[in-house]
């Protein structure tokens, strides 16, 4: 019984894979010439067109367009399909040895067709449905009703802002619009953002439910907004554009004036601070063996308020979203990092020449970096996946006391820092961020800081540090 429900499942999931993107229905647009025809599906009238709706993929999909001498009031119009060889096909591939069953599944449930023409289904109606929806349309006349799109500009506050302005200016103009704050959940859930348009749009039509959607567009001027507006009719065969209003307005923008008037270009220059509680390991290379190097606490005062100032984080995170679905990135993002830490270098072998003056060094170690790299990132809602490959400038001094006096080695280099970690976005600009950082030592200057102390300039070193811990930040 095991193996028979194993096997189920696995035929069950094995024919999910292949329709992943975009499930057992996809949205098709029926424009009936003229317009204004019912249309039912599966019994129930979903609108009247042009409409934008949903229907159950299968061989022969079906869709029944209101017709005046039919017995049932419909006339059948059966849709043209094509096979999905992307998706069921090669989709079932990824099943392996189930693939004959993935793809055997998706035939018998219809699975493995799409609708041919989804932009448009033009559907001809006879001459008397032609006369008969003449009066069925005056009868029906009423006035269209709009949705305002999420304004497309740089941060969340002015584009819902940008919207409330829209909205009054619209209503002025005799307009009918659905509320913004009531529409804008479908539009997020459709991934429509204030800073994304989706490819994709007709899901998104079709579950407004709206007669047109109210495009715009925020350009900034200092604190003075502009909006640039515009109407798309979904009524339409060509889905027509004609023009909105446009309008400036001050912007309450809870931003920094200096980031405000940046707009995107704010996303390259720091725009988070946060503490950063966190480990530091070191370690170096001594005759191919690697030896951490121990850290110590400072003593004095100025020293643990080093320590302080280094746990201070500053980069750069991107705004939080609201939509269900994922998307990936590729920013620039920049990295400032200072660091102070005394170590101890415990139970070194002895030099293969030379003598050792001390079998427990002790250095410290101050360093400052920064640089601009790149970040491949990830963003689901509130959470954040990111990799960064920085290149940066560092200058680093490690100093130690020998023979009495303190003596150091100082040098301006260049490497790469490699970060991989997980932010999630709390209300407020409040975001965690939890890390792991590798980021190369000035190698140069731990062999000068050795050969000093040991009697031998052949002493192969290398030296890493390796960082991993959590941030909290605010983003602002």
């Amino acid at each position: 019984m095991f193996r028979v429900l194993s096997t189920l499942a696995l035929l069950i999931f094995s024919g999910c894979a292949s329709i992943s993107y975009d499930g057992s229905y996809q949205t098709i647009r029926v424009q009936t010439e003229p317009p204004g025809a019912s249309v039912r599906i599966d019994g129930q009238i979903v609108g009247h067109t042009p409409l934008f709706t949903e229907v159950r993929r299968s061989t022969h999909p079906k869709i029944e367009v209101a017709s005046k001498d039919e017995p049932t009031g419909f006339r059948t119009v059966e849709l043209a399909t094509k096979y999905r060889f992307k998706r069921s096909f090669l989709g079932g591939l990824l099943t392996f040895s189930l693939a004959p069953y993935a793809w055997a599944l998706d035939l018998l449930t219809g699975n493995a067709w799409d609708v041919r023409d989804t932009d448009v289904v033009r559907v001809t109606l006879r001459d008397s449905d032609s006369e008969w929806l003449a009066i069925e349309g005056k009868r029906r006349q009423q006035r269209p009703r709009l949705a305002l799109a999420p304004p497309q500009t740089d941060s969340i506050p002015v584009s819902d802002q940008a919207a409330d302005e829209l909205e009054a200016a619209l209503k002025r103009k005799g307009e009918e619009v659905s509320p913004y704050h009531s529409t804008l959940p479908t539009f997020l859930k459709n991934d429509y953002e204030f800073d994304e348009v989706p490819d994709d749009l007709r899901r998104l039509y079709r579950e407004l439910g709206v007669d047109g959607v109210v495009a715009s567009k925020v350009t900034n001027k200092g604190p003075v907004r502009q909006v640039q507006a515009e109407i798309i009719d979904l009524k339409t065969p060509n889905l027509d554009r004609r023009p909105g209003p446009t309008f400036e307005f001050v912007a309450k923008d809870p931003r920094p004036a200096m980031f405000a008037n940046l707009g995107t270009w704010a996303r390259v220059i720091p725009n988070t601070i946060g503490v950063d509680f966190s480990t530091e390991k070191m370690s170096i290379l001594l005759g191919g063996v690697s030896y951490d190097l121990t850290p110590i606490e400072p003593e004095e005062w100025w020293g643990k308020g080093a320590q302080y100032v280094s746990a201070i984080a500053i980069s750069n995170t991107p705004p939080i979203r609201h939509g269900v679905g994922g998307r990936g990135s590729i920013n620039a993002v920049p990295m400032l990092r200072f660091s102070r830490i005394n170590i101890r270098a415990n139970n070194l072998p002895p030099p293969a020449t030379g003598e050792l003056v001390e079998r427990s060094l002790t250095f410290q170690r101050i360093s400052a970096s920064g640089g601009y790299g790149v970040e491949f990132g990830y963003q689901a809602g509130s959470n954040y996946v990111y990799l960064d490959l920085i290149p940066f400038i560092r200058w680093s001094e490690i100093t130690w006391r020998q023979n009495s006096k303190t003596e150091s080695a100082t040098r301006f280099g260049i490497s790469t820092q490699i970060e991989i970690g997980y932010s999630y976005f709390f209300v407020n600009g409040m975001l965690l961020k939890l890390f792991s950082r590798s980021q190369p030592e000035d190698t140069e200057n731990w062999r000068d800081a050795f050969r000093a102390q040991v009697n031998s300039w052949d002493l192969p070193i290398s030296a890493a540090t390796s960082v991993a811990g959590l941030v909290v930040a605010y983003r602002f």
